[in-house]
């Protein structure tokens, strides 16, 4: 039997090695996400504001309106960006303002169509479509929840997106091209979502 001694050593170690695990999980927290401090400034695109959500992922802060009423989602979710950056920024408003970010990309829509909840034009990954500046790309993952961002940037090889409670704010991605079709690497990319054009007038005028 062990001694009353032994005892409190073993339950001394136990507890010190128990508190190192828990530090190191802070630490690796603040590596990896920056800050703790939710509903700070930590980016910007077209002077919409990017904001942090704190250290855990699926915590929100309350519901967001737009003055008008318009729901722009859960502070600060993925989801809320980029609702809030196509109403600012490109005076978009989604038919649809409900869902996780998951259902942003209907699955049984061909290519190229009018996804009818969100009022944009849907691509799929691997088509024909290369990604657009400005366009909402929808991601499988995140626990079965999905995730959402906004293109900033389109070059030949490569995309930069924006995103919410998803760090880093800003982040590049690969863009394959192969005959003729578009893949944006390194995530599982559902596809993209585009803003209609007008269309053009025919109007004749003299």
């Amino acid at each position: 039997m062990a001694k009353p001694r032994t005892l409190v050593k073993v339950l001394c170690i136990g507890l010190l090695l128990s508190g190192a695990v828990v530090a190191g999980a802070k630490i690796y927290f603040h590596s990896i996400h920056k800050t703790y401090e939710n509903g700070i400034i930590i980016a910007q695109l077209d002077d919409v504001p990017v904001y942090d959500n704190g250290p855990i992922f699926n915590i929100a802060h309350g519901r967001h309106y737009a003055e008008d009423g318009y729901y722009l989602g859960q502070k600060w979710q993925c989801v809320e960006f980029i609702k809030r950056y196509l109403y600012q920024a490109k005076g978009h408003r989604m038919p649809d303002v409900w869902g996780h970010a998951i259902s942003y990309y209907d699955k049984e829509l061909p290519h190229g169509k009018l996804n009818d909840k969100r009022g944009m034009i849907q691509f799929q990954q691997g088509g024909n479509e290369k990604p657009q500046q400005g366009d909402l790309i929808v991601f499988s993952g995140a626990g079965g929840y999905g995730h959402v961002a906004i293109i900033a940037a389109v070059s030949d090889n490569e995309v930069e997106i924006v995103q919410q409670n998803s760090p880093p704010a800003r982040e590049k991605l690969p863009l394959i091209s192969k005959d003729g079709n578009w893949e944006i690497g390194k995530r599982s990319t559902l596809g993209w979502l585009r803003i209609p054009q007008p269309p053009e007038s025919t109007e004749i005028r003299e």
